[in-house]
């Protein structure tokens, strides 16, 4: 152990999570362009897109992706038409390894295919990550292009990728226009 000095505190609880968030913001913002505003700028959020969620689907979520482990995942649903989401269906017959998981993507078709008539259709998905993996990895931005790709511009513009490691919540949303780049997002819970 390090001794430390008399003269220097302990770092604040919330140092590393300013610093990551930070990090997260200098990747980019809702435009597209990389710049870098300052953690204690009010208007921070002011850039960053939004995650909108019911406390019921993120509490389900939050409490699925918690108590399975790590590498689970489900879909994001919410009304045709809107950003919201509204519901979280849990994916229970997927695979998972230490390291990824593949969504069972019959199973998953034939739960949206139960939304549509309903006037829901898919956000996203929410998936857990090991510690230490707080962003989407490649794998995860190759199954939204794939998504991207197998429906209409005019249907899907953004995509929901938040990620859980841990017990903690890290929003990001992938545009059509730039699939391959995440975007830190602030969630907002209705």
């Amino acid at each position: 152990m390090r001794p430390r000095h008399h003269d220097s505190p302990d770092p604040a609880p919330n140092a590393m999570i300013r610093s990551l968030h930070r990090m997260l913001h200098d990747v980019t913002d809702r435009n597209g362009s990389r710049r870098r505003t300052d953690v204690d700028d009010p208007r921070l959020l002011d850039d960053l897109p939004p995650l909108l969620m019911t406390t019921t689907a993120w509490l389900l979520m939050m409490t699925d992706l918690t108590s399975r482990p790590v590498e689970a995942g489900g879909v994001l649903i919410g009304p045709s038409g809107h950003d919201a989401v509204t519901h979280y269906v849990p994916d229970l017959t997927g695979h998972a390894t230490g390291a990824s998981f593949t969504f069972d993507h019959e199973r998953i078709n034939q739960t949206l295919r139960q939304y549509v008539p309903l006037g829901l259709d898919a956000k996203g998905i929410a998936h857990s990550h090991p510690s230490g993996c707080l962003t989407p990895s490649l794998g995860d931005l190759d199954f939204v292009f794939d998504c991207f790709a197998t429906v209409s511009a005019d249907d899907v513009e953004r995509f929901y990728l938040p990620i859980v490691v841990g017990r903690r919540l890290f929003p990001y949303t992938v545009f059509r226009g730039n699939p391959l780049v995440t975007v830190c997002s602030q969630l907002i819970l209705f």
